[in-house]
């Protein structure tokens, strides 16, 4: 410990912040200190026998990185395609959808092989294989209500060179996510268990 200095460098206290950094955001912790004066009763008393962590944190966005909004429900468990390293290093090759009633699985092949798949095997198959130049630029997702919470029913992707994949129900609410120009869709995240209940795309800036 450092005496009296509560917030040196060798203080060791139970409470912590834990956090990380991803491809699309890097965090820098600024400060550090315990609150032992904003925390308190009107008698002055520290409201907790701990005192309150607090840390100044400073972001950097990527700019080749650029996440969408994300659109469908809250079941299923959340995932993303951008915590695999062949999202950031490797184009897209092949875009796999499963698809009946509703979106039930959906899965991106990279250049070095990696395949990263969401969602239940269920439905029917489609593959769209991508050329050498070509590349994912929009996607259109439907959702709509099943067992009282948003599903995604309907996905369709355009390439740039206007090739188009889809599977699944056109049916309820549709958003439509395209890539910001000298980009491509690069991979997707969300929410999933059997179906895609929730997704969001990512899209990265094209090497010259």
């Amino acid at each position: 410990m450092d005496g009296n200095n509560k917030n040196g460098i060798h203080y060791e206290v139970v409470d912590k912040i834990f956090y990380r950094s991803s491809p699309s955001l890097e965090l820098t912790a600024l400060s550090y200190r315990l609150e032992d004066s904003v925390f308190v009763d009107e008698n002055g008393e520290q409201l907790s026998d701990h005192y309150p962590v607090t840390v100044t944190f400073q972001y950097m966005k990527n700019q080749d990185i650029t996440m969408s909004n994300y659109w469908g429900g809250s079941g299923g468990t959340a995932f993303n395609f951008l915590s695999n390293n062949a999202t950031i290093n490797h184009r897209p090759t092949a875009l796999t959808i499963n698809a009946g009633d509703r979106l039930d699985g959906i899965s991106m092949t990279y250049e070095n092989g990696a395949v990263l798949s969401q969602g239940g095997t269920g439905g029917g198959v489609e593959t769209l294989v991508l050329e050498n130049d070509e590349y994912l630029t929009e996607a259109t997702f439907y959702k709509n209500k099943y067992n009282g919470d948003d599903r995604i029913f309907y996905a369709e992707f355009q390439t740039n060179s206007g090739k188009v994949i889809s599977g699944g129900t056109k049916t309820g609410e549709a958003i439509t996510l395209s890539a910001p120009s000298e980009h491509y869709i690069a991979g997707f995240f969300g929410r999933s268990g059997d179906n895609i209940d929730q997704i969001g795309v990512f899209s990265k800036r094209l090497a010259h």
